[in-house]
């Protein structure tokens, strides 16, 4: 019998493309302008942040990783098309209706809450993906 076990490379994988994603996502070539002109800041503002801000995504990549690494192996997800479907499903649910809801309270333009739920969207899908094609197993022998 074999059962689903969690992908530590996968996860490690993972955390290194969010960090990349990331550093796209609010780079110039993208989103870096726009995002900094809607926190209503400058990008003088940012460079004073020292590494906190990193150490904190760092973290933050990994405890989000290994939780849907650990719900993907309870719900036995087996292939990237699930994989996809259920990080859609954990991104909608527990991202974007967040930060919506944080972001009307707290009076931000809706563009905001666009891009920064773009980011997460990008690395849910690449982690469903990633997590539901790249799988590892326990195999049990069964006793007769």
């Amino acid at each position: 019998m074999k059962t689903l076990k969690i992908n530590h490379a996968a996860v490690f994988v993972l955390v290194l493309l969010s960090q990349i994603i990331g550093a796209m996502w609010f780079s110039p070539f993208l989103f870096a302008e726009k995002w900094v002109m809607l926190t209503g800041k400058t990008m003088s503002d940012f460079s004073n942040a020292g590494m906190t801000p990193y150490f904190v995504s760092i973290v933050s990549s990994i405890i989000t990783t290994y939780a849907i690494a650990y719900l993907f192996k309870k719900l036995n997800v087996e292939n990237f098309i699930s994989g996809m479907f259920y990080a859609f499903i954990f991104w909608f649910a527990f991202v974007l209706v967040e930060l919506m809801t944080f972001n009307s309270f707290e009076l931000r333009h809706y563009g905001l809450t666009w891009i920064d739920a773009g980011k997460s969207f990008v690395t849910f899908m690449v982690s469903g993906f990633i997590l539901g094609m790249w799988k590892k197993y326990d195999v049990q022998v069964e006793k007769t």
